[in-house]
């Protein structure tokens, strides 16, 4: 059994306010336009996060944080995969869009 896991993080900017920007991983719609085929969230602490796609891949969870336009987190539940991670979103105004900054950690737990 491995107990390593790795944490992978990620930043990109895009030509949207930061309110925008949260509001893409926040609204059931948002998310069906741009990541998922299926898409039901309730972001509050302790809500339910449910993604699917047509591939057969889903992935549930939970909100964890929420701090509007600033930062979200949420344990990611994958099909299929040996266990639990977390996913951390940040928010930063950069110029007129915003720097997005995604961490997912605890990759590769048995």
């Amino acid at each position: 059994m491995s107990t390593e896991t790795q944490t992978l993080t990620f930043s990109v900017t895009v030509d949207v306010p930061p309110s925008m920007a949260y509001h893409a991983f926040t609204s059931n719609t948002a998310l069906r336009e741009w990541l998922s085929d299926g898409a039901d969230v309730v972001p509050k602490p302790g809500g339910r996060m449910l993604l699917l796609w047509l591939s057969g891949f889903s992935m549930w969870g939970k909100f964890t944080l929420l701090a509007p336009n600033e930062a979200i987190t949420f344990d990611w539940y994958g099909s299929d995969e040996p266990g639990p991670t977390r996913v951390a979103l940040a928010f930063e105004p950069d110029g007129a869009g915003t720097k997005i900054t995604l961490t997912h950690a605890g990759i590769g737990r048995d």
